[in-house]
């Protein structure tokens, strides 16, 4: 009862996220087939990629977690701790110039919206100290786009150009491997 109840607090939580305003320049390099990332080091990133699959081939890759570890160069471990229809619980590791950090997320599944909520599991301990965000899929007729945005602690102690390089040329390869997986399908 209780874990119902936590789910639906998530549910309600887990709002969909503000339209993402695009650019000339952003609209341009999508149509090239290329990953728009932005990250100014503030600890907000945000990714945008289109992909050549329909909305459900795509909302299965982003649901399916595990590959990440081999697309993404700093990520060294993923452990689905319990999984849900609604709800993910996952253990992360990553690891960059021989340190290396453990993480817990919780994800709220919205099937109907397409939309994957993560946040920082506070329950257990973490090597950081704040992470939020989402993946949105987003119909465009029999094509779609995937929107990925990340929220890390701003006032962190991690220097920003380190912080950038964790989540620039990472985001990228996280953009491009759930793009190659759901085109596969």
């Amino acid at each position: 009862m209780l874990t119902t109840l936590l789910l639906w607090m998530q549910l309600a939580a887990a709002a969909l996220p503000t339209p993402l305003t695009l650019t000339q320049a952003d609209t341009e390099a999508l149509a090239r087939g290329e990953a728009v990332i932005r990250d100014g080091g503030n600890g907000m990133a945000i990714g945008v990629v289109d992909v050549n699959a329909s909305p459900q081939a795509l909302w299965a890759q982003v649901l399916n977690v595990e590959p990440r570890v081999e697309e993404v160069g700093p990520s060294t471990r993923c452990t689905i701790n319990a999984r849900t229809k609604d709800s993910m619980h996952v253990t992360w590791g990553a690891g960059m110039m021989g340190m290396s950090v453990t993480f817990h997320l919780n994800y709220v599944i919205d099937h109907e919206n397409m939309l994957l909520s993560f946040d920082l599991d506070k329950s257990k301990e973490n090597g950081i100290g704040h992470s939020r965000g989402s993946y949105q899929v987003l119909p465009r007729g029999q094509r779609s786009r995937l929107i990925y945005r990340s929220e890390d602690d701003a006032n962190s102690k991690v220097p920003k150009w380190m912080r950038a390089m964790l989540t620039g040329r990472p985001l990228q390869d996280q953009m491009h491997g759930i793009r190659k997986r759901a085109e596969a399908n």
